[in-house]
């Protein structure tokens, strides 16, 4: 999993950490906001005296990122990050009652990108594709959940999916 799949939002198939290059410069905008908006600031009243001095480098439109009067760096990160298409399994995955560990395997399974061996075959590697319980089928997600034979999960995911409806698409 690479890291701009991990920088997504939860609601997108990620784990929510930031972008760095984008929270900075939502972070350099904030100080630059502050620089218009708070001119009674000391560090404003500095930055105008000895670094403007009297001319103005940037007129932009910052009323887009305040919420009551003030600067939010978050919805600056929103406007800077890529934006990504949302998942629909994500609150389910990502519920606070959901240990971290499960997490992480659904956010890894709904979208079938756990290394099965059907999924290292599709990456090129030369294994022969049997499942390692059962040596009946391929090692693919579908039969590991739902139709192995010796996987006990298999007959829990199956009730659990008639119960929920299907998770993924």
């Amino acid at each position: 999993m690479g890291w701009k799949s991990l920088s997504k939002p939860k609601q997108a198939s990620g784990i929510g950490i930031k972008e760095v290059l984008s929270w900075n410069g939502a972070q350099m905008d904030h100080w630059i906001w502050k620089l218009y908006n708070r001119p009674e600031n000391i560090w404003a009243k500095r930055v105008h005296h000895y670094v403007l001095k009297g001319t103005d480098f940037w007129l932009a439109s910052t009323s887009v990122c305040t919420k009551h009067g003030k600067f939010k760096a978050g919805l600056m990160y929103d406007l800077i990050r890529d934006s990504y298409d949302l998942v629909h399994w994500a609150p389910l995955v990502f519920d606070k009652v959901v240990a971290p560990k499960h997490s992480f395997m659904g956010m890894m399974a709904l979208p079938n990108r756990l290394p099965t061996i059907d999924n290292l075959v599709q990456r090129g590697l030369h294994l022969l594709n049997r499942c390692v319980l059962c040596c009946n089928q391929g090692e693919d997600l579908e039969h590991l959940f739902f139709s192995c034979p010796t996987f006990l999960f298999s007959g829990l995911v199956q009730d659990y999916v008639l119960v929920v409806g299907p998770l993924y698409c």
